[in-house]
């Protein structure tokens, strides 16, 4: 195992983790997004709802003092008294000062300021102070009488009107006012005054200057018309989606979402509408806040868990990391685990002790193995090279045969001395290797034998690079002389004499060996070169079963490639090729083996 294990298993259970962590967080900031908005809309409506039940009190409280000034017996008298003669506003005054005192003191009407006026100049007023010398000057203008007749006022009902300066007083202090006629007691429906009920504006602040922060209060005049906001931009009605043409009073919230804001809207029974805005950022800021929050504690949690994770994985990779380094450095001489279970779990101490056991069976297989590996070698070996024996034996004979019809003694009996030669090197079946001297020897033996046979009509060269160590250079025994009976038995098959072959062993960028044959015979054509490698490949796939079914003769150049590759299995190289001048050139090569350096 390695290390990279532990940091991929735990990278890929933090990134589980992490996910986990951030899609709850997402979830969890989506929930507490609708949880606090529908709170915020709630409280919104709440406090809409509160702020215009005080308004709509206050109203009340100005309507009743009006109703009641305006139906008080003693008050239509005097009023009534105004009509049928002239009287002094100290005179009205006299008459009735103690019944609006009466009314004030009670109703805890001083916040108010009840005036009395008429359209013959009379004036009487309570509660708040007023000017004199503004009341005196307004009363005495031309134009008194046209503002009187323009007050909206009506008929039978009460109206309040939207803060406007002060009609009586100097000072800038602006006042919502109430009016209503005060009727004649004998002729029915005439109005002989009016009663103004004006409040200050800084009543209706205390009302619309709410506790609750970002949040901002506006009231409107029941055509739209902006009365009084706690900010400086106050958004038209007419734009926000409130339906204003029902019938007051309405003081249950609407609500709504418009230009980031969100809106709240109470009809009052005078028919005005209290606003309340939200900006929505600060539903934002604090679910921001809170997420914030939630994250940085999450993430103390995620470092946390993160470590006590990494902690446990590391006890728990640990052993196999160790098993993992102890099975790298098993080998066949030392099958077993260098590992103290001691330490570790049941479990894993029962898997190196099956590993253990495992490896003690693996070896004892591997070690039969290779026993019937080389058995199997050494039969395939010994069947190629007794394969050889009677092929050759029997191209001797022939040749002796050949040369009893002559009647030449002489040269049979050398013939006999080189097959004598020849049939003591090839008998020892001992051996699997023979130093590339020997080999050569054994060949020259051959073409000396093939020299007699054919007398002057064959010759041949042989060459061995210096820098080629023969005796430490071992090759397969008898792997020399079926290449140079193939030019024999097929090179020179078609072919005039005089014969000649080119032996050359030489050595290549010091590693490789090579070893050619070159001949002036007939050649080999594509077909027969593609027919000799294919039934290589045959051989090596299935060697065993091919060797049992091939007869005597017929192995040949197949023979002795079969058995150099089954000494040099990754490195041997072989090429048959036609020469353009004439003759086959076979090209056998490979890698010099560790035994030939350290000779």
């Amino acid at each position: 195992m390695k290390s990279s294990f532990q940091k991929k298993l735990f990278l890929k259970s933090s990134i589980i983790i992490i996910s986990m962590v951030l899609i709850f967080l997402i979830f969890f900031s989506n929930y507490v997004y609708r949880e606090i908005s529908k709170t915020s809309r709630n409280n919104l409506n709440e406090l809409a709802a509160k702020t215009g039940n005080e308004l709509t009190l206050l109203f009340d409280d100005m309507d009743k003092i009006s109703l009641y000034v305006s139906t008080n017996p003693d008050i239509i008298r005097a009023f009534h008294d105004t009509r049928m003669r002239e009287v002094s506003n100290q005179e009205l005054s006299m008459s009735i000062y103690n019944i609006i005192t009466s009314i004030t003191v009670p109703n805890s009407s001083s916040r108010f300021r009840i005036n009395l006026f008429n359209d013959k100049r009379n004036f009487i007023s309570t509660g708040i102070p007023y000017s004199k010398s503004m009341v005196n000057d307004k009363l005495s203008s031309e134009d008194y009488l046209q503002w009187y007749q323009s007050l909206p006022i009506i008929h039978s009902n009460s109206n309040i009107t939207p803060l406007s300066s002060d009609t009586w007083n100097s000072k800038p202090t602006q006042f919502i006012s109430l009016y209503r006629e005060i009727f004649d007691s004998i002729v029915i429906d005439l109005p002989t005054g009016i009663v103004e009920i004006q409040c200050p504006s800084k009543f209706i602040e205390q009302i619309m200057v709410l506790d609750v922060p970002n949040v901002d209060s506006y009231l409107y005049a029941a055509d739209g018309t902006a009365i009084y906001g706690t900010s400086d931009k106050i958004p038209a009605l007419a734009g926000l989606p409130f339906d204003r043409k029902g019938s007051p009073p309405d003081l249950t919230p609407s609500y709504t979402i418009a230009d980031n804001h969100v809106y709240s809207a109470v009809r009052l029974e005078n028919g005005w509408f209290l606003l309340l805005a939200q900006h929505q950022n600060q539903v934002f800021q604090i679910v921001f806040r809170l997420c914030v929050s939630v994250l940085l504690i999450s993430v103390c949690i995620l470092l946390i868990c993160l470590a006590v994770l990494f902690k446990i994985m590391k006890n728990t990779t640990e052993p196999l990391r160790q098993l993992t380094a102890s099975v790298n450095m098993i080998t066949l001489n030392s099958p077993y685990l260098n590992v103290d279970t001691s330490q570790y779990s049941n479990e894993l101490a029962g898997l190196t002790m099956a590993f253990d056991e495992m490896m003690k069976r693996l070896k004892n297989s591997m070690e039969e193995n290779v026993k019937a590996k080389a058995y199997e070698a050494r039969a395939n070996m010994i069947a190629l090279q007794s394969q050889v024996n009677p092929h050759f034996i029997c191209n001797i004979l022939t040749i002796i045969k050949a040369m009893s019809r002559e009647q030449d003694t002489e040269k049979i009996g050398q013939i006999c001395d080189y097959l004598a030669r020849m049939l003591r090197y090839i008998s020892a079946y001992d051996q699997e290797g023979v130093p590339m001297r020997e080999e050569i020897n054994d060949a020259e033996t051959y073409l000396n034998l093939m020299k007699i046979r054919y007398e002057g009509l064959f010759d041949y060269d042989l060459y061995i690079n210096s820098k080629l160590d023969i005796d430490a250079f071992r090759v397969p025994k008898l792997f020399l002389q079926p290449l140079l009976e193939n030019s024999f038995q097929h090179g020179f098959k078609k072919v005039v004499p005089p014969w000649h072959l080119k032996i050359a062993c030489t050595i290549k960028n010091d590693y490789y060996w090579s070893i050619t044959v070159q001949d002036n015979g007939v050649g080999i054509n594509d077909e027969e070169a593609e027919k000799i490698q294919k039934k290589l490949a045959e051989f090596m796939d299935n060697s065993s079963n091919t060797i049992a079914s091939l007869k005597i003769g017929g192995m040949g150049l197949i023979n002795t490639i079969a058995r150099l590759k089954m000494r040099y299995p990754d490195s041997l190289t072989f090429h048959i090729r036609s020469l353009e001048e004439g003759g086959t050139l076979i090209e056998i090569g490979g890698k010099l083996d560790d035994e030939y350096f350290t000779c």
